[in-house]
């Protein structure tokens, strides 16, 4: 059951892509670009660049992609999950108190 939330301009959410009446027109969008605040506007541009331009693979380099590839590898034969935290954080000599800030012991870093 999809719930109905009314909205000043008119514009029926559930006509983007999954609704069943019709698709979304430009006479849809103009009242709600109006009711932004120059903040908001802002990000919608940000984001419906990035929808357009989708340049990503484009922008990866050969050893972007390798570490792309072995990462889903990992995730494909590890589907349990990850490295814990825990164990990431003993692994670089650390307790979990001191990553978290509650110790009271100082945090000496060693810098090569």
């Amino acid at each position: 059951m999809r719930l109905k939330v009314p909205n000043r301009s008119g514009f029926d959410a559930g006509a983007c892509g999954r609704g069943p009446k019709r698709g979304v027109e430009w006479s849809d969008v103009y009242p709600l670009i109006d009711q932004l605040a120059p903040g908001q506007l802002a990000a919608v541009v940000r984001l419906l660049e990035t929808m357009a331009y989708d340049d990503e693979d484009e922008a990866l380099t050969g050893e972007d992609r390798q570490a792309v590839a072995a990462s889903r590898e990992y995730s494909r034969r590890n589907s349990e999950g990850g490295v814990p935290f825990e164990q990431a954080v003993a692994d670089l000599g650390f307790t979990v108190d001191q990553v978290r800030g509650s110790s009271r012991a100082p945090v000496l870093v060693q810098v090569p």
